[in-house]
């Protein structure tokens, strides 16, 4: 099964061609999830009238952390796993794709997978004049401002598709929030694109592998807990309990 599903990847890995862009504004974000636990990120997203790339990463970066408690009643082995990367998400316009780099695997998904409702509602962010829009993606229900006297489809993180720039986006329950800090229209610079030698693989397959490297990552951790439990002599019960970072599958839950 394990060979087949290899063969399986392989076959629809595939590469790009190279695609640097010249930005011609630029938003930071302030972006915070908490998800697995509150985290605070620089976020910014560049753009043009084909390309945007949103980059982000946690703001003061953990390292791994393994923590072993014990307790009268038995040994308890907690693991903790820390975010420690920078993602980018580059939409292409032209393809309807977008394609998300991080240092551990690159994935490219169909843009436009948000079903928008546009509604009446407006309000004033800063000196721009926002409409309200909502609409339920991967498991959380989201609302976004959005600025008509900027029409291009782009927003943080995966969200695009409205007639206007995403100024302010947030699930209902504020779990994941992104609000404008600092707009800069016009702007000049060229933005690193895809490099080309990218090998990039779907969704799907994403979630193949994670599932096959959450039970890997289980086992080593019960392998270790029975070394415990054979090391300390005594006969007593060891708890695992996995962090809801690895539970959880952070801002999308489907």
């Amino acid at each position: 099964m394990k060979k087949i599903l290899f063969v399986f990847l392989i076959l629809y890995v595939y590469k790009i061609q190279s695609q640097n862009f010249i930005a011609k504004g630029k938003v930071d974000y302030d972006m915070y999830s908490n998800t697995d636990g509150l985290k605070n990120y620089n976020a910014i997203l560049y753009f043009n009238e084909n390309y945007s790339k949103f980059v982000f990463n946690v703001k003061g970066l953990a390292q791994n952390v393994i923590e072993t408690t014990k307790d009268d009643a038995s040994q308890h082995l907690e693991v903790v796993i820390r975010d420690t990367t920078e993602t980018a998400i580059i939409h292409s316009v032209k393809e309807k794709k977008l394609y998300i780099l991080n240092q551990k695997v690159n994935v490219w998904e169909e843009s436009g997978s948000q079903e928008w409702i546009l509604e009446e509602e407006v309000k004033e962010i800063g000196s721009l004049l926002c409409s309200k829009a909502t609409c339920k993606f991967r498991g959380r229900n989201y609302t976004a401002w959005y600025a008509p006297a900027i029409p291009l489809p782009y927003g943080p993180w995966k969200f695009n598709g409205l007639p206007g720039l995403i100024i302010e986006l947030y699930d209902h329950n504020k779990d994941v929030y992104f609000s404008m800090l600092q707009l800069k229209i016009p702007f000049n610079q060229e933005i690193e694109g895809l490099k080309g030698n990218e090998n990039f693989i779907t969704r799907k397959e994403l979630k193949i592998i994670d599932e096959e490297n959450n039970k890997k990552f289980i086992k080593r951790m019960n392998e270790k807990a029975q070394r415990m439990q054979a090391s300390s002599g005594k006969d007593e019960t060891i708890k695992i309990s996995i962090s809801p970072s690895i539970e959880k599958k952070g801002i999308e839950l489907d």
